[in-house]
């Protein structure tokens, strides 16, 4: 990618393809820009066509970069980011964000990611009075006064709008001190599944593919906890091993509290879902908040 050509753009052909390698896929993509899926395809393949490179490879049930792909994904992004932060600025001095506006989460994605993405957020409006609310249940939005929730997979939710947020990997996370020495993966395997693992309630899935193969680990019963921060704390006390999603224990890795074990298990992933009264398209601070929460959950 060198001649003129090949310069990324995130106008149209380049703004559809960013969401769909963001996404994961062609459906989310469309709904997110409010196009059809077929619209979504044809802009993409435009894309590969004009800069003369496969991006994506393609299947009937998801979406990955290619190598070229995945360059020309990275320069979207930080394209993208400098884009959105430049409008957020542009926002905060034109059109700022005033009034109270509520949101509910569940409590422990709340404390973990959505505390510190909104206290950036109301740095940048800091008229905006930001109402928070922790449940995992549904709830009724207008009785509630709720402006925007956050579920996960948001079943029985029919008669809200939905927008996509993100999706939470997981993976093996114990104490550093109860890591097993260096061990082929096999054995650790092995170990697994003699010593159990635990989980937290809405974590159903207990296998995991590695290296093209499907396992499934056998769960401990001492404990029975049913959320994250349960399960993050008890794995921290150097009980077990527990499934738990990598966005809840980034601080723990990094200081060397927690270590991963099987780092190539591939769980299913969980989805995060907006959901609100109102059409996003026709609510501009909702819209607003939506858009910079999809942004800051690159951290996650």
């Amino acid at each position: 990618m060198t001649d003129n050509k090949d310069i990324i753009d995130l106008t149209n052909e380049g703004l559809v393809f960013y969401h769909v390698a963001l996404l994961h896929g062609f459906r989310a993509a469309a709904t997110h820009l409010g196009l059809s899926k077929s619209v979504v395809s044809s802009k993409v393949s435009s894309l590969e066509k004009r800069v003369g490179r496969k991006l994506l490879f393609r299947s009937t049930r998801d979406v990955s970069l290619t190598p070229e792909g995945e360059v020309y994904f990275e320069s979207c992004q930080a394209l993208f980011a400098a884009s959105q932060k430049l409008q957020l600025k542009e926002t905060s001095l034109k059109d700022a964000l005033t009034g109270s506006f509520t949101i509910s989460a569940p409590s422990d994605f709340m404390q973990i990611c959505l505390i510190p993405a909104l206290q950036r957020l109301q740095a940048l409006h800091p008229k905006l009075r930001l109402n928070l609310i922790s449940s995992d249940q549904l709830m009724n939005l207008e009785k509630e006064r709720i402006n925007l929730a956050i579920r996960v997979g948001a079943d029985g939710a029919g008669h809200l709008y939905r927008s996509p947020f993100f999706n939470a990997e997981f993976g093996f996370y114990c104490k550093s001190s109860l890591a097993p020495p260096k061990k082929s993966e096999k054995e650790i395997i092995e170990w697994l599944q003699q010593e159990g693992v635990f989980v937290f309630r809405p974590s159903r899935e207990k296998s995991f593919q590695l290296n093209k193969q499907s396992f499934e680990v056998r769960v401990q019963n001492k404990f029975q906890v049913h959320d994250v921060l349960s399960l993050k704390s008890l794995v921290a006390s150097g009980v077990g091993v527990g499934i738990l999603p990598h966005f809840a224990v980034k601080a723990e890795l990094a200081t060397g509290e927690l270590a991963q074990l099987l780092p190539a298990a591939q769980f299913k992933a969980v989805s995060f879902t907006f959901l609100s009264g109102a059409k996003r398209q026709e609510d501009n601070r909702l819209n607003t908040i939506i858009e910079f929460l999809q942004q800051e959950a690159r951290q996650f």
